[in-house]
C-alpha cells in the first residue's frame, strides 16, 4: 500500500540502489501523530507483558493471560514496525523527493508488519478455541492442558503465521532495489494471500464463539430446569419438609418403654439428617460450580470484546490491502486505514485495564515497585 504518489523517477547512477524518489502527499503533522501512536503502542504492550509475567504465579496464571501476553508481543512489534515506516516517510525531502532508507529494508519491514497482523489474528482464534475447550470439558482441560502445552501452542501460533506469509513474502521482495513508493505498493499475490489467511482465521474465530454461545445457552437451560420446584410428594420435597425432630408420639412411646418404636424413631431421624447433609453438600458444590461458571462467562465476554474491537479496526485495513492490489485506492484513504492497525494494538491494553481487576492490581504493584527501585538507585 503506497504512502506516496505513483509519480516517481529512478536514477541511472549507482546511487539508485540507495536513493529513491517519491512525491510527498501526507502532511508532517499526521505522520507525527502516527509516530506518537506507535510510541504509545510499544510502551503499553511492554507494560502488558511485564504485568502478566509478574502475576503469572498468582492471579494471572490462567492460559488466556499467556496468550494475551504473546498477543501483546506481536502488537508491540507492529507498533515498532509502524515507527520505522513513519520515520522513513518523514525522511522524504520535499525539495528533491529523495528518501534514503534501503528499499529492501523497507520491504522487509512491511512484510514483518503484515505478518505480525496475521499472527495477531491467529491469537484471537487460539483464545476463542481455548475458552471453548474449557467450557466444553472443564475437568479434562484442567487435567491435561499443562503449562508446556500452552507454551507449545504459543510457539505454534507464531510458526503458522510466519510460515503462511513466507512464500508470498519471497515473491514480494523478488525485485531488488525497488523504490520506496513501489515497495509500499501492494503486490497482488501478497495481498490475496494475506487477506485470505486473515478471513479464514476470522471465520474460525467466529465459529468458536458461536459454539461457546450455544454451550452457554444449553447451560442456562439446564440451570432453569434445576430451579423448577419438584412435585409435591417427591423425595426431594419430603427432604425439604422433614425436620430432624422425631414424631410427636416418640416421647410417649419412649416413656412407655417401647424399644422398637424408639429405635425406629432414631433411625428415621438419622436417615433424615443424612439426607439433609447430602443435600447441603450438593447445594454447596452447585454453588461453587455456578461461581466458576460466572467467572468463565466474564472472561469470555472480555475476550469477545477484544475480538470485536480487533475486527472493527483491522477488517477495513485488510480489505483496503486487498482492494489496492485490484483497483486504484486514494493514497490518503489507504494511509488512514493502515493507521488503524496501531490503534488496535493500543486499545487492547485499555480493555484489559478496564475489565480485569486482577490485572489492575498487578499493574499498580509493578508501577509501585518500579518507582521504589528507581528511588533507591537514584
Amino acid at each position: 500500500m503506497s504512502l506516496g504518489s505513483s509519480n516517481r523517477t529512478e536514477s541511472s547512477s549507482p546511487e539508485a540502489v540507495t536513493t529513491m524518489v517519491c512525491d510527498k502527499l501526507l502532511p508532517n503533522w499526521l505522520c507525527y501523530c502516527v509516530l506518537l501512536l506507535g510510541v504509545c503502542v510499544v510502551v503499553e504492550n511492554i507494560l502488558l507483558v511485564a504485568t502478566i509475567w509478574r502475576g503469572s504465579s498468582t492471579s494471572l496464571a490462567e492460559s488466556s493471560y499467556v496468550f494475551l501476553a504473546s498477543l501483546a508481543v506481536a502488537d508491540g512489534l507492529v507498533g515498532g514496525a509502524g515507527l520505522v515506516l513513519t520515520i522513513s516517510y518523514l525522511r522524504i525531502y520535499p525539495e528533491d523527493g529523495h528518501v534514503y532508507p534501503p528499499s529492501n529494508f523497507l520491504s522487509v519491514v512491511i512484510i514483518i508488519d503484515q505478518t505480525l497482523m496475521l499472527i495477531s489474528v491467529i491469537h484471537m482464534a487460539v483464545l476463542a478455541l481455548d475458552r471453548y475447550l474449557y467450557i466444553l470439558e472443564p475437568f479434562v482441560y484442567v487435567r491435561r492442558v499443562t503449562r508446556k502445552i500452552i507454551m507449545a501452542t504459543v510457539a505454534g501460533t507464531w510458526f503458522i503465521g510466519i510460515l503462511t506469509m513466507s512464500l508470498p513474502s519471497l515473491h514480494y521482495i523478488s525485485h531488488p532495489w525497488t523504490p520506496f513508493c513501489e515497495a509500499t505498493d501492494t503486490h497482488r499475490v501478497f495481498a490475496v494471500s494475506m487477506s485470505s489467511a486473515y478471513l479464514v482465521v476470522v471465520a474460525l474465530t467466529c465459529f468458536a464463539y458461536f459454539k461457546i454461545f450455544r454451550e452457554v445457552k444449553r447451560h442456562e437451560r439446564s440451570i432453569a430446569v434445576l430451579r423448577v420446584p419438584p412435585p409435591h410428594g417427591s423425595d426431594s420435597a419430603r427432604v425439604r419438609t422433614t425436620t430432624v425432630n422425631p414424631p410427636k408420639n416418640t416421647k410417649t412411646n419412649f416413656h412407655q418403654g417401647n424399644p422398637s418404636t424408639t429405635a425406629s424413631s432414631q433411625n428415621h431421624v438419622g436417615s433424615t439428617e443424612d439426607e439433609i447433609e447430602t443435600q447441603s453438600s450438593s447445594e454447596s458444590e452447585s454453588f461453587h460450580k455456578k461461581e466458576k461458571w460466572k467467572s468463565t462467562l466474564k472472561l469470555v465476554k472480555f475476550l469477545l470484546l477484544v475480538f470485536g474491537t480487533f475486527i472493527a479496526l483491522t477488517l477495513p485495513s485488510t480489505l483496503s490491502l486487498l482492494l489496492s492490489s485490484l483497483i486504484q485506492v486514494r493514497r490518503d484513504v489507504a494511509f488512514f486505514l493502515v493507521s488503524l492497525l496501531p490503534v488496535n494494538c493500543s486499545v487492547n491494553f485499555f480493555i484489559v485495564l478496564y475489565r480485569d481487576g486482577a490485572f489492575r492490581k498487578e499493574l499498580k504493584r509493578l508501577i509501585r515497585d518500579t518507582g521504589n527501585f528507581i528511588g533507591r538507585n537514584s
